[in-house]
């Protein structure tokens, strides 16, 4: 009895790869004390499965089907989305909102901005930001915003070789029009702006639907 067992047992599972590959199949059962070999030829089964084994683009476009692409999916939300939902950056926030900045950008870009955080907002002269809010002057406000914005999706990667390509000292053109200079050694990477102030890169590669964010530990001036 335990022969037999173990002989439908083989033949069940060659019955099955068999109508999966749409081959004839044999099956060799050898008895535990030795004995004769038993040969059973499996005929091919009839099936509604396909004959040749699924590929693995066919299974990944199976999986799309079921569970979607998730990398399309994906979203991180505008440059202007990113500094409103952030805690850190309210001032520049504000400061956008005030200079009609809003749709640009909110815009397909790509754009990358070097972005100071409320802690270096605070560091400028109160006088100076006050004036830029004043109705008066919010061509000038904008202006300051967009010397931080730069055409295009820079990582911090692609910065770094720029740098390193041009013996260590960069130019970057602004939407403002005047351009800063990205600098390093073997270190970080700092933004000198046109009136020859320093600012260190602290943090980069923060992705947006329409572009990236690195952040500045300070507020540039374009002159």
């Amino acid at each position: 009895m335990t022969h037999l067992k173990t002989l439908l047992a083989g033949v069940c599972s060659v019955a099955f790869v068999s109508a999966c590959s749409g081959e004839d199949a044999e099956y060799t059962n050898s008895s535990v004390d030795g004995g004769d070999e038993t040969v059973v030829t499996i005929d091919p089964v009839e099936t509604d499965y396909p004959a040749d084994p699924i590929t693995a683009t066919e299974l990944s476009e199976a999986a799309d089907e079921i569970f979607g692409n998730e990398d399309e999916a994906k979203s991180y939300g505008t440059i202007v989305s990113i500094a409103s939902g952030s805690p850190e950056f309210q001032t520049l926030t504000e400061l956008i909102v005030a200079a009609d900045l809003v749709d640009t950008l909110e815009g397909e870009g790509p754009y990358t901005v070097f972005a100071p955080k409320d802690s270096a907002f605070a560091s400028v002269d109160e006088t100076i930001l006050t004036e830029l809010r004043l109705a008066d002057n919010l061509d000038q406000l904008s202006g300051v915003l967009t010397y931080h914005v730069v055409p295009g999706e820079v990582i911090a990667a692609d910065l770094i070789t720029a740098i390193d390509e041009n013996g260590g000292r960069y130019e970057i053109k602004t939407v403002q029009g005047t351009s800063l200079y990205a600098s390093r050694d073997t270190g970080p990477v700092f933004i000198t702006d046109a009136t020859g102030s320093q600012f260190e890169v602290i943090s980069t590669d923060i992705e947006a639907d329409n572009g990236v964010i690195h952040i500045i530990d300070g507020v540039m001036m374009p002159g």
